[in-house]
């Protein structure tokens, strides 16, 4: 989100005359509010604002998942490990489709709305579901708080999902802009698809197919290689100690796409 913002201003062009400024502005003012309420810091008057111990004690989502650890009993020291790599290839592509100059403001919008925010709540609504049923069936005491970053997501993402999805609308002028949109959308939903298959396989000890071997309708190739490219340089600059084999993972070059045969 904050990499998609940083791409808009009031000197960029558009084609709506004398409201080019007021459009950036915009989607400028929609993805500041979601990472406001990313980062807990939202604020609707000036007198509310955080003074400097409220903002370093902001609730975050970050912290909200501290929460869950903490009801789990996870110990501090063992709640930062090193990423799977599906799930650094995910950080990766989000990143890359937000913020890359190969990747056009509509694909960057696209990414966070339809590819990020958009599939959250129903996702996060079945693990909700699960948890709560886990713990009554193993006796543990989760509360609201330890839960509330999946009910918050719930409620917020529907929101975020939405407005993002309206200020997309704003500029499919660009060529090709539905095209795009899908071609980005399918781009993050691909590298999810690769998350949580490593996520499965690491949880449950059972393999998954790749996105490649699933059979997945032509309709969700991607149709260039533009994120080929950009990936597997994105992974040559990751810290090797924030990856399960991170020097392996770094000169990997296997990718969590199906590309298009024209591609």
């Amino acid at each position: 989100m904050a990499l998609a913002l940083g791409r808009f201003s009031g000197v960029m062009p558009l084609p709506y005359g004398v409201l080019n400024e007021r459009v950036s502005e915009l989607a400028q003012i929609v993805l500041a509010q979601l990472l406001a309420d990313e980062y807990g810091v939202g604020s609707h008057a000036i007198e509310d604002y955080p003074d400097l111990h409220g903002l370093l004690n902001s609730t975050t989502h970050i912290v909200m998942y501290r929460n869950l650890f903490d009801g789990l009993g996870v110990p501090f020291e063992q709640q930062d490990v090193p990423m799977l790599p599906g799930v650094a290839d995910n950080v990766l592509t989000q990143r890359l489709l937000a913020q890359h100059p190969d990747f056009s403001l509509v694909e960057s919008l696209a990414s966070v709305g339809l590819g990020m925010e958009w599939g959250v709540p129903e996702f996060f609504s079945l693990l909700l579901g699960g948890m709560i049923r886990w713990a009554w069936q193993n006796d543990v005491t989760l509360t609201q708080r330890h839960l509330i970053v999946f009910i918050a997501h719930v409620q917020y993402d529907v929101l975020h999902a939405i407005s993002v999805m309206l200020v997309t609308s704003f500029f499919n002028h660009e060529r090709n802009a539905v095209d795009r949109i899908k071609q980005a959308t399918n781009t993050l939903m691909s590298s999810r698809y690769a998350m949580m298959s490593d996520l499965y396989r690491h949880v449950f000890g059972e393999d998954c197919a790749g996105i490649d071997g699933i059979g997945l309708d032509s309709r969700y190739h991607l149709t260039d290689r533009r994120i080929a490219a950009a990936l597997i340089e994105a992974r040559r600059q990751v810290a090797p100690d924030r990856v399960m084999d991170g020097e392996r993972y770094r000169r990997g070059e296997n990718l969590p796409y199906v590309f298009a045969d024209n591609a």
